[in-house]
This record gives structure tokens, sequence and C-alpha cells, in this order.
């Protein structure tokens, strides 16, 4: 799988079924496939088109089968954060087993066992984590709203981004050295403007990585027979 988190100019991209797959088990392919017949029934042409929307389909997909859907659902994301939009509708089957509907991009949905200790844990399509690795300093950073950083450790310390990085255009990505250096008229040489984004630790100077942010989830379900 590629790098599931990109920097492109600045702005931070999750891939989406890299956010996906951290939240379900393997897909449960007897479902999935219940769910695209019920979902492309001749019944269907008759419907006003706003009722042709794929999650639509899956909310009278899950009434149809007792299947209890969430309150609050289903879930948008747009690809502000993520690389594609996301659509998610969370359920309980008639045995109380967890299930998540995914839409990807508009593309047909998939039924997943859903792993997530907490269905709060599928709003969450805008943070990703600030790791160090030398020193293993780890923040939580909010990409929307104020920019937020809440402190990996044991107890929760929330900061912004410019209390540890700096106050600077880019921040957290360390300002390109060789455009500085020309800057301060320290060479002549133009930078190539190949430089890659840095984000450097305040602790200890190293080099940090961005990573996806943890969820808590359950043990993992075994495959649908």
């Amino acid at each position: 799988m590629s790098d599931p988190i990109t920097v492109d100019h600045g702005f931070v991209h999750v891939d989406a079924h890299a956010w996906v797959d951290q939240r379900v088990g393997a897909a449960h392919q007897d479902l999935t496939s219940a769910l695209s017949d019920f979902g492309h029934h001749e019944i269907f042409r008759e419907y006003p088109m706003d009722r042709l929307d794929p999650m639509a389909r899956a909310e009278l997909w899950c009434a149809a089968r007792g299947f209890g859907v969430d309150e609050g659902q289903p879930i948008d994301h747009d690809d502000e954060v993520l690389t594609r939009p996301v659509s998610i509708l969370c359920a309980a089957t008639d045995t109380r087993d967890a299930i998540v509907v995914v839409c990807v991009d508009g593309g047909e949905p998939t039924v997943y066992p859903d792993r997530t200790t907490d269905p709060g844990y599928w709003h969450q399509a805008d943070q990703v984590d600030i790791a160090c690795t030398e020193c293993c300093a780890r923040w939580t950073w909010y990409l929307a709203g104020d920019n937020a950083l809440v402190h990996g450790s044991g107890v929760c310390h929330e900061s912004s981004i410019a209390d540890l990085f700096g106050c600077y255009e880019g921040t957290p990505f360390a300002p390109c050295t060789a455009c500085a250096a020309v800057e301060a008229g320290d060479t002549d040489a133009d930078c190539d403007g190949d430089h890659e984004p840095r984000i450097v630790c305040p602790t200890c100077g190293a080099d940090c990585q961005l990573l996806l942010t943890d969820v808590p989830v359950h043990d993992p379900a075994p495959p649908a027979q």
C-alpha cells in the first residue's frame, strides 16, 4: 500500500482506504452481495432521484433486514483531508453484531464488521499524529479549526502548532534551509525546489513523521463464510 499520509504544498491528505481499514475487519462478502442486489432492484427505478443515493438505499436495506441503524447516520466526510469522499452507515445486525456500510467516492457500498470501540471514531477524519523518529514524542494534530495539538503522553495537554513548532508560514513544516540561506545572503545558489517538507521535533531536533492516529479497536472478527 502507498503511504497513507501525503503532503502536497503544505496540505496534509489521508488515504481514504487506509483510514477505513483502521476501523474495519474483513469485508462481509455475503452481506455486501445482498446489499448490492437490493440496491439494484428494479423497484428503485420508480424512486425520485434523491432516493437513489447508495447510502439511502443502504438505510432501506438495513430496515428491511431488521438491522438497527445508529442515530445520526449516515456520516459523510468530504475530501478536504481524506483523499476521497467517504460515507458511513453504522448499524447492528439482528444478532447484535456491529457492522458498517462504507461508500468511498460514490462507489458501490461495502459491508464490514465494525471494529471500533465507539462509533464516534467514524467522525474523526481530520487528524494525524506527528511522531518523532528519535525521542518518540508524539502529538495528535487536529487539522481543522485552530490547528490544535494534543500531546500523546498519559496526560493530554492541548496546545497550538505555533506553541511547539514556531509561528511561521507553513508551520509545523520547517522552512526550507536552502531558501533561508539565499534570503540571508549566505549563498548565491538558488534552491532547486526539490526539498521535501520537514517537521523538526521541538524536543530533540530530529525529523518527525506523520502517522495515522490510533483508533482503539476490538479483536478482528473472523471473515464471513
